[in-house]
């Protein structure tokens, strides 16, 4: 006899929800799941402009669709609605390739006749996204290298396994752009305070106020 289960796949539920006595409960985690970018991996990254058009190339919609099937709440910042310090004040990055394509052109690097992917001084505009191996993540990231290369970016990307990520990469900062899900307490402190650059801090983005 099982009294409860979590964390059951979609096609698991699917299954389960043909005996009526079984009921479903949709409980949200304090958790959210973003693209960190690190500028100190990849110097085309310093680039606002560039981090902007990237961001709104992103069909964050499509992603909550077609890989959390709907199970997810779309947001435009780190701190989650009843947290202190949360605002619905934010820029909204909205999927807009136009918008995108226009921020990565003021870049400097263009799409040449012909071409696939942004130049600059005869070298691709690349970048490599990074995350762990995890069904949903892996989906993610292939519509996140789709969105990127119709706007122009080559982007690679890199599945870590799970016995690895910690060490190898976000220990490491060793990533160019990392997608990846934290676990929000209280505290936003460790995620994206300067002093947490480093490890042990969790501050993913590598972000410095100065």
């Amino acid at each position: 006899n099982v009294e409860g289960l979590n964390l059951l796949p979609k096609e698991n539920r699917e299954e389960l929800a043909k005996n009526k006595d079984i009921i479903f409960n949709n409980l949200s985690l304090p958790q959210y799941t973003a693209v960190f970018f690190n500028t100190q991996k990849n110097d085309l990254l310093k680039d606002k402009a560039l981090r902007q058009g990237l961001t709104y190339a992103i069909d964050k919609q499509r992603i909550l669709n077609e890989s959390l099937h709907q199970e997810g709440k779309l947001i435009d910042g780190p701190i989650l609605p009843g947290y202190l310090g949360y605002t619905d004040e934010l820029t909204a990055y909205s999927y807009d390739q136009a918008k995108a394509n226009e921020l990565l052109d003021k870049t400097g690097w263009l799409i040449p006749e012909n071409g696939r992917y942004r130049t600059k001084n005869d070298e691709e505009l690349t970048i490599a996204l990074a995350t762990v191996a995890n069904p949903e993540y892996e989906q993610v990231v292939e519509v996140i290298k789709q969105n990127w290369e119709a706007v122009g970016v080559k982007t690679s990307l890199e599945i870590i396994p799970k016995d690895r990520i910690k060490s190898g990469v976000i220990e490491t900062r060793n990533y160019e752009a990392l997608l990846f899900g934290q676990i929000i307490k209280s505290d936003p402190f460790p995620f994206w305070h300067s002093s947490q650059i480093a490890s042990p801090g969790v501050n993913l983005s590598v972000w410095g106020h100065k």
